[in-house]
């Protein structure tokens, strides 16, 4: 039976979840004058943050405050459900897009990807210089990854999913860019229960994840050319 209506404290939940999933970096649009020094550096190193998994959240959880809210690093609940069902870190997929839509539209043929994360908790430009020394860095930050039930139909599910990017320089500290994207995956009244969820090694999860990198991919790089701000 679908139970409708609940209690303030899923609500509040839900709240918590979207705020916590929110990056604190406010969004600084480049500065296109700028960006024939960037084009003209030795490189520019693309680095992806993780593992994160996804945050799986049902009504049952809020009740008794059995609250995942996505924390990374391997073996915690989410990156394990990834390893059991081949789910793809979607931000392999961002950064992969994002390098490409750069390449074609803006002329940055010198991006460098990293193939392994960086740590998912070590994100500041003091520890972008420790870890990698001196040099131009475009990080790929997990934000909100959380798969969570309707506030108004405990038995389904939706997903929230975001990114924080930014374009940084060690060398003095500045951040040259910052922008984040918001791609939720809502199928409304064609929305998955949790069998239907989990189905097929997740099919459902990879295909919101695919559809989640293509258009964070896209708002991150619109949002660098100046496109959309």
């Amino acid at each position: 039976m679908i139970v409708k209506k609940p209690a303030p404290l899923a609500r509040l939940f839900l709240v918590a979840v979207m705020f916590i999933g929110g990056c604190a970096t406010g969004n600084i649009p480049m500065d296109q004058s700028k960006l024939d020094d960037i084009r003209n550096a030795k490189s520019v190193n693309v680095l992806y943050h993780g593992p994160v998994g996804p945050a799986l959240q049902t009504a049952e959880d809020a009740v008794t405050f059995q609250f995942t809210m996505g924390i990374g690093g391997w073996g915690t609940p989410g990156v394990q459900l990834m390893q059991e069902n081949g789910i793809e870190d979607p931000l392999v997929a961002v950064r992969d897009q994002l390098i490409e839509r750069l390449h074609s539209d803006a002329g940055m043929t010198r991006l460098a990807r990293a193939d392994s994360p960086a740590p998912f908790d070590r994100t500041s430009v003091e520890d972008m210089r420790s870890l990698y020394g001196d040099g131009l860095y475009l990080q790929l930050i997990p934000g909100q990854w959380t798969i969570i039930y309707y506030v108004s139909d405990w038995s389904h599910y939706r997903m929230y999913y975001g990114v924080q990017a930014k374009l940084i320089d060690t060398r003095d500290g500045s951040v040259l860019w910052s922008s984040t994207c918001q791609a939720n995956q809502d199928e409304g009244d064609r929305a998955p229960d949790m069998e239907q969820l989990l189905a097929n090694k997740a099919q459902k999860i990879k295909q919101w994840a695919d559809a989640a990198s293509r258009q964070c991919a896209e708002q991150l790089a619109s949002h660098f050319l100046g496109q959309n701000t």
